[in-house]
């Protein structure tokens, strides 16, 4: 905060990210984003205010006030520059888009009597898109830096008159790139579903990994992972630490690595292929190089194009290598165990030991973030008993870790149970009221035909209830309240 206080002070602005990038702050731009999530917040909490316009500022009102304040201030720059080379030499953005958006100069000048002399013949849509179309086929750049680096204000200026530079170069089929296509809400919708899969917050690696580098590089100017982790209410990881204290990608690669390491199976991880080339192996297992495949390629082909790739690598350097798929993890964790040494037994260097074996524990620590995970576990169990299964059943059946997991990433056994819609004995603290008890009591006595006693809801193993009810007037009292037609006896 000192050091974007000092630099705030002597730019006399706050500083952009792309300021701090390009003036050798990079490091201060990272510090940022880990401790505040972006620097719109960091801003926020130092009370900074900021020079960009409020949503819908730029009402006509606001750009013949703000046009004539311009114009008044620069008429003498302006018998030698054109307004739009002005407006763009004092940065005055916003100001030249709304002229745009309310119809071009022509138009303000011509309904609001602004006094200029515009030079030159009108532009029509038409002329602006034939201009476009004629500098493109000419090999000249129309991006919007570049039209005014070779002095086409004029054509900006019209552009802005009749749509957006992207809006036509599409009509006209000229490749661009969407410079605001990420917004919070994009970011947000392609999270979603990634995120439902890991259950985590995807780092930075596992997009890459994925082919999403662009969902990557907008999250970190829209205030980074912190940032999106809170507002899409998950858990963020960077890395799954494995039980011999590797750090790995995703969920599925520390399973694999605690087993490898729970029957003392040497290996490497994340090694390079080959000293030519940048691509990385997840393992090296007795000179087997191992890729752990852990997303489908339906929903993810960009990854299965980048592995693709590295399956050539290996083939074209004649190297051994192993693909395992995202099937041999979706089972329970017993049988992937099981699995994974069934597919390693020709290439493993050693015979797997036992020495470990009731030591070590081949979950991450976010296994149970994945709510399959919990399924897998938790519904042999559900078929077991009928119902959700107590605390102290889940004990003797031995399965406190799930019990652990049930607790820190959904809820309680209640929650989990409305989510998977599995019946539940006991009901979390606060969950009874004296309005929920009306509402339950009114319900079971209009499906009944008749008022329910408190003998009957106790058998209805709503004891909790009654005590409510009891503390609260009795159950004379409630059914009055309850507006029944029944006969209170």
């Amino acid at each position: 905060m000192l050091e974007y206080q000092t630099l705030y002070e002597q730019l006399g602005r706050e500083p952009s990210g792309i300021f701090l990038y390009n003036n050798g702050h990079g490091d201060l731009k990272n510090a940022i984003r880990t401790y505040f999530g972006g620097i719109v917040a960091l801003r926020k909490e130092m009370g900074l205010t900021t020079h960009k316009k409020p949503a819908h500022y730029w009402t006509l009102e606001k750009t013949l006030q703000e046009f004539n304040m311009f114009l008044s201030n620069n008429r003498i720059v302006l018998k030698t520059k054109s307004v739009y080379g002005t407006l763009e030499t004092q940065k005055l953005h916003g100001l030249r888009t709304a002229i745009g958006q309310w119809g071009g100069l022509r138009k303000l000048n011509k309904e609001h009597n602004l006094g200029l002399t515009l030079q030159g013949g009108k532009w029509t849509r038409e002329k602006v898109l034939k201009e476009l179309g004629r500098l493109h086929n000419k090999g000249v750049s129309t991006t919007q830096s570049n039209l005014k680096k070779i002095k086409r204000d004029d054509l900006l200026g019209a552009i802005n008159k009749y749509g957006t530079l992207n809006s036509l170069k599409e009509e006209l089929g000229i490749p661009f790139s969407r410079q605001n296509y990420w917004t919070d809400d994009k970011i947000i919708d392609e999270l979603k579903p990634i995120i439902e899969e890991l259950g985590v917050m995807p780092s930075g690696l596992i997009l890459n990994a994925m082919g999403k580098s662009g969902l990557r590089r907008a999250i970190a100017k829209r205030g980074g992972h912190i940032r999106f982790s809170k507002l899409l209410n998950t858990n963020i990881s960077k890395y799954y630490t494995s039980q011999d204290g590797h750090l790995l990608q995703s969920s599925y690669e520390c399973i694999f690595d605690n087993i490898l390491y729970k029957h003392g199976i040497p290996h490497e991880v994340h090694a390079f292929i080959s000293e030519n080339h940048n691509y990385l192996c997840d393992f090296i297992v007795g000179g087997t190089y191992i890729e752990i495949a852990g997303f489908s390629k339906k929903d993810h082909p960009e990854y299965h194009t980048n592995l693709k790739y590295k399956v050539e690598l290996y083939k074209k350097l004649n190297k051994s290598y192993l693909i395992v798929p995202k099937s041999v993890f979706t089972k329970s964790i017993s049988t992937v165990e099981e699995s994974v040494l069934s597919l390693l037994e020709g290439i493993l260097p050693v015979k797997p030991t036992l020495d470990s074996y009731l030591t070590v524990d081949i979950k991450p620590l976010v296994y149970w973030a994945d709510i399959e995970n919990i399924k897998k576990e938790l519904l042999p169990l559900v078929e077991k008993y009928g119902r959700m299964p107590l605390d102290t059943e889940l004990r003797k059946e031995k399965k406190a870790r799930l019990i652990g997991g049930i607790y820190k990433y959904h809820g309680n056994f209640y929650e989990l149970g409305k989510v998977l819609n599995i019946p539940v004995l006991n009901k979390p603290k606060g969950y009874h009221t004296y309005e929920k008890a009306i509402e339950i009591y009114t319900e079971l006595s209009e499906r009944n035909g008749k008022h329910l006693t408190p003998k009957e809801l106790i058998q209805l193993k709503l004891s909790a209830m009654v005590k409510i009810i009891q503390r609260n007037g009795g159950i004379k009292v409630l059914r009055r309240n309850c507006n029944l037609t029944f006969c209170i006896t």
